[in-house]
């Protein structure tokens, strides 16, 4: 049995703090779902990104419904 990956949702990815986070957990060996309003396509296969607006209603349940979609 594979064992399940480390997954780590990163709100507000796309600068700041949160660009900052998403490359030091993937360096922690995480897998990451990256996202933001205005949040591009990523080339690492482990990061998993969602352009969305986290304040409106639902958003979360979608981020985390795009992230357990994910093989």
């Amino acid at each position: 049995m594979t064992p399940t990956p480390n997954v780590a949702i990163i709100t507000g990815a796309s600068q700041g703090i949160g660009a900052a986070l998403v490359p030091a957990y993937r360096k922690a060996g995480y897998a990451v779902v990256a996202t933001s309003r205005s949040i591009g396509p990523s080339g690492d296969p482990e990061v998993l990104t969602v352009p969305v607006d986290i304040s409106q209603p639902g958003a979360g349940a979608h981020v985390v419904q795009r992230a357990l979609a994910q093989p």
